[in-house]
């Protein structure tokens, strides 16, 4: 038995149809997790994305229980013990409030355990989102010295 050349059709179409919705799917996850935005969710150049790598990032740009810079969005303000920390949706509020963990990060340069709601916070080189969190502003200079000798 002959297939119809319309089912042929049919299935081509199909099959052309599925894989160009998942090029664009995947432009897409690329373009949104990829780029860096401002505070008005616009695009920063390539200059102003490195800049942001080493002066720092405003802490309540970052979600501190996913450790990661919200693309210039602020995050929901979180007080606990006379302290404001940082959270990207209510189940990052919630932690915040109940887990002590989340609320402490090690300087990757001194090692100390630090309070993230005093800490100076930086991308993390080469990461588009992700974020180290330092005792201070010295010792991520510290740390970066350190590392391009």
């Amino acid at each position: 038995m002959k297939k119809s050349k319309k089912n042929n059709t049919s299935g081509v179409i199909t099959t052309i149809a599925a894989l160009s919705v998942l090029v664009i799917a995947l432009f897409g996850f690329t373009y949104f997790n990829f780029t860096k935005l401002n505070e008005d969710n616009q695009i920063l150049p390539v200059q102003q994305a490195q800049d942001i790598e080493q002066e720092g990032i405003s802490p309540e740009l970052v979600c501190m229980v996913n450790d990661a810079y919200m693309g210039g969005k602020k995050q929901i303000p979180v007080a606990y013990e006379e302290k404001t920390y940082y959270g990207c949706c209510q189940m990052c509020v919630g932690r915040i409030q109940n887990d002590a963990q989340v609320r402490y990060a090690t300087d990757p340069y001194s090692g100390e355990v630090i309070d993230k709601s005093e800490a100076f916070i930086v991308l993390q080189s080469g990461s588009d989102n992700q974020v180290s969190y330092y005792k201070s502003e010295a010792t991520f200079h510290l740390h970066h010295q350190s590392l391009t000798k």
